[in-house]
């Protein structure tokens, strides 16, 4: 015979639990805000053919195929970005 009355848990342990779901959700976000950080430093070093700033000082760093390798650093920031927000490894 099935118990009836269905067991309503204590109050701390139902705010344990929002708690928990909330601290899930709040790294969800932070993953996907870091995820198109990553993808925005690429954006611009596609569009200006410069590397960014904060990986190379921009007078010290000179090479010979400088414009293909800044667009394949892009690319690869770009699609870093986007295999983290996308949850994919």
């Amino acid at each position: 015979m099935p118990n009836k009355w269905i067991r309503i848990p204590p109050i701390w342990v139902q705010k344990r639990l929002w708690l928990a779901n909330f601290m899930k959700n709040l790294s969800n976000i932070g993953r996907i805000f870091y995820g198109v950080a990553i993808a925005g430093i690429g954006l611009p070093t596609i569009f200006y053919r410069d590397f960014p700033y904060m990986l190379f000082p921009t007078q010290d760093f000179m090479a010979s195929g400088h414009a293909i390798l800044t667009y394949i650093l892009g690319t690869l920031l770009i699609l870093v970005g986007v295999c983290i927000v996308l949850e994919m490894k």
